[in-house]
């Protein structure tokens, strides 16, 4: 977890300030997490924190993920987004068009993370 901490202060700092806009957690939802892993899908959650002036939106991955893949949609435009993150790479740079956003975040564990959020 640490190390989570020092990697994201590392890259806030090497691409300048980042003031989050809003800060959301994207739930989990179908599979569980690796076996062993005691939490279910319901409590392992992505948080995000998404800045409007740098069009960037910050995830910080819970431990038993590794990578996700990202579809972003713009709910009034129907305009669609893809991306890759991983959790030392875990800025992703998109454009905010629309005030209302549906994520899809597919881990590599298999795990399913999806929510709805708006923006002012």
């Amino acid at each position: 977890m640490k190390k989570q901490i020092l990697i994201i202060l590392l890259m806030l700092f090497a691409c300048g300030p980042m003031a989050a806009d809003e800060i959301f957690d994207i739930p989990g939802k179908g599979k569980k997490p690796t076996p062993g892993k005691p939490k279910a899908p319901s409590e392992v959650r992505i948080t995000i924190s998404i800045s409007r002036d740098s069009e960037t939106i910050l995830f910080t991955l819970p431990e038993c993920i590794e990578s996700v893949n990202v579809a972003l949609t713009d709910i009034e435009y129907k305009r669609i987004q893809t991306g890759y993150v991983t959790a030392e790479k875990n800025i992703w740079h998109v454009t905010f068009t629309g005030k209302v956003y549906s994520i899809v975040c597919m881990a590599d564990n298999g795990m399913e993370f999806e929510a709805k959020f708006g923006l002012d």
